[in-house]
């Protein structure tokens, strides 16, 4: 994959790169292919690498990457949104799962000791009432006239 940089601005409030990147390709990049591309170019470790947005024209081979380096996995999980980082690495970052690994890990094994046998209990559904057709009286000429004495 051949990949541009086009831009590359530092922005050392958030201590990270934020870069615009370009790619022609007959398909799209993944989003793990452009990671890997830049963590290559730029010389960091592909796991502080976030691909925010992979733009393309209707109809072109022509790809607009924007991504954010950042310094270090501790700014980058206290920057981005978490929904960013399980877009970018398929689920939590690893310090994360780690912490919270250990705790699921204890509750699975509680919960087959507390369940009880469950006992399945059966609706019945009630029965769909007939309705009683209502016949309808056939036109009279009397009938007609006493609706037309009731409306004067």
């Amino acid at each position: 994959m051949d990949l541009n940089i086009k831009t590359n601005e530092n922005n050392g409030v958030l201590k990270r790169q934020e870069i615009v990147a370009e790619t022609s390709e007959k398909i799209t990049p993944s989003k793990e292919a452009v990671q890997e591309k830049l963590a290559a170019v730029l010389n960091i470790p592909k796991e502080q690498i976030v691909v925010s947005k992979i733009e393309t024209g209707f109809g072109s081979n022509h790809a607009t990457i924007y991504a954010r380096a950042y310094t270090s996995k501790e700014q980058l999980a206290e920057v981005e949104p978490k929904y960013m980082v399980s877009r970018n690495f398929k689920g939590k970052p690893a310090e994360e799962t780690k912490e919270e690994a250990a705790p699921a890990a204890e509750k699975k094994a509680e919960e087959p000791a507390k369940k009880e046998p469950k006992t399945e209990k059966v609706e019945e559904s009630p029965k769909e009432e007939t309705k009683e057709e209502v016949k309808e009286e056939p036109k009279t000429e009397e009938t007609s006239k006493e609706k037309k004495e009731g409306e004067e």
